[in-house]
C-alpha cells in the first residue's frame, strides 16, 4: 500500500512541476496570439546558411522527395516492394535510419521522414501544431497521399516512437507490423515512470521555458544537440560509428531558421491533453503485431517502463540489447536490422 501511496505522490509532482514550468510559455503563446506574431498557419521560412553536408546526398541512401504537406522524406528501394516508413526521435532527422536505410531497401521501400518541424520540412509557428493529434494525422496523411494509402511496416524510435504508438492505436488499418525502438507505450509510461525516471527526465521540464533551451543548444557550434551523441553519458556506445561529417549533418539539420523551436515544441504540448477520438482508441488493447527493440543502456529511458505492457498490447515481443544505449539504432545496427528484417517477413 505504501508503495502505490509514493508512486501516486512522485507522479503528482512530476506533472504539477511541469505545470508549473510550462507556466512561462502558455503566457507567452497567449501574448503572441494577442499581439497576432505568429500563430495560425504561419511556418518558419528558408533554409539554413550553412553549406549542405555531402553525406546527406550519397545516393546509397535514396531519392530526397518534399509531400504535398511539406514534409521532407528519403526514399530508396523498389517502389512496389512493401513499405518500411521510418520516424525519428529528438534531436535526429531521417538520416537517424541510415544503418537501416543501407540494410532494407534490398527488400523494403524505406522511406524516412522527417517529422513536422525537423531539417527540410514544414515548421509552423504556433506551439500548439505540435500537439499528437497533429502529429498522427501528418502520419495517416503521408501514408494517404504519398504512399497511396498502403499498409505499412512502422519503425519507430524515441519521439518518433510516441507518435508511432498513438497512431497504431488510431489507425490499425494503414499498419501491418508495428516496431518501437526506444520509446515508452504513452500509458506503461504514466504508470511506470519512477523516481528514477523522472530523474532521467529532467530535461522534459527544462524545456517548457521559453527561449533558453534554443539559446543554449544553440550554443558551441550546436554542443548541446551534437552532445546528444557524443556525451560519455547519453552518446553512442560505439564511437567509431560517429564521425565529423555525421556531426556537420546534424548540425545543418538543426540550423535551419524555427528548427530547434519546432523540435523542442514537441515537449512544450507534452501537457496538451488528446482528443477524444485519441483517447479512447487507447482504451483497447493493440492488436497488430509489435516488436519492441530497447538499448539497455539508454540514459534518458529506463527498462521499467516496458513493465506490464502486455496489458496494452496483445501480440508484443521486447527484445532487450544489453551494451547499446538510447541510440540503439545505430550502436546495435546490425542486431536491429535482423531483428526486423526477421519479424517483418
Amino acid at each position: 500500500m505504501m508503495k502505490r501511496i509514493v508512486k501516486l505522490v512522485v507522479r503528482l509532482w512530476l506533472w504539477l512541476a511541469l505545470f508549473v514550468l510550462h507556466a512561462p510559455r502558455r503566457v507567452e503563446h497567449a501574448l503572441r496570439k494577442v499581439l497576432g506574431l505568429g500563430g495560425g498557419g504561419a511556418v518558419h521560412e528558408g533554409t539554413s546558411n550553412r553549406a549542405r553536408p555531402a553525406e546527406l546526398d550519397d545516393p546509397v541512401y535514396g531519392e530526397h522527395v518534399t509531400s504535398r504537406r511539406g514534409l521532407h522524406y528519403v526514399k530508396a528501394g523498389d517502389d512496389d516492394a512493401p513499405v518500411a516508413l521510418m520516424l525519428h526521435g529528438f534531436p535526429e532527422f531521417w538520416f537517424g535510419w541510415r544503418k537501416q536505410i543501407v540494410a532494407l531497401k534490398e527488400q523494403y521501400q524505406t522511406v524516412a521522414v522527417d517529422m513536422r518541424g525537423y531539417n527540410l520540412s514544414v515548421k509552423p509557428t504556433d506551439v500548439s501544431a505540435y500537439g499528437i493529434d497533429a502529429l498522427v494525422s501528418d502520419v495517416a496523411t503521408f501514408i494517404e497521399e504519398e504512399l497511396a494509402g498502403r499498409k505499412v511496416v512502422l519503425v519507430a524510435h524515441d519521439w518518433g516512437g510516441v507518435v508511432a504508438w498513438f497512431f497504431a492505436y488510431a489507425h490499425p488499418e494503414l499498419i501491418d507490423r508495428l516496431v518501437i525502438l526506444n520509446a515508452p507505450h504513452p500509458r506503461s509510461f504514466v504508470v511506470n515512470a519512477d523516481w528514477a525516471q523522472i530523474k532521467m527526465s529532467w530535461y522534459i521540464g527544462f524545456f517548457q521555458l521559453p527561449y533558453l533551451p534554443e539559446l543554449l543548444l544553440s550554443q558551441r557550434n550546436y554542443k548541446g544537440v551534437t552532445g546528444a551523441f557524443t556525451s560519455r553519458t547519453m552518446g553512442y556506445q560505439k564511437r567509431d560509428e560517429l564521425n565529423d561529417a555525421h556531426l556537420d549533418a546534424y548540425r545543418y539539420a538543426v540550423s535551419h531558421p524555427g528548427a530547434l523551436e519546432s523540435m523542442i515544441n514537441y515537449y512544450r504540448q507534452i501537457l496538451a491533453v488528446p482528443s477524444p477520438r485519441l483517447r479512447e482508441a487507447l482504451r483497447a488493447p493493440l492488436q497488430i503485431p509489435v516488436l519492441i527493440i530497447w538499448g539497455t543502456e539508454d540514459k534518458a529511458l529506463g527498462t521499467q517502463l516496458l513493465a506490464g505492457i502486455e496489458r496494452y498490447v496483445k501480440d508484443v515481443r521486447i527484445e532487450l540489447i544489453d551494451g547499446a544505449s538510447h541510440w540503439v539504432q545505430v550502436d546495435a545496427a546490425d542486431r536491429v536490422n535482423e531483428l526486423i528484417l526477421g519479424f517483418a517477413s
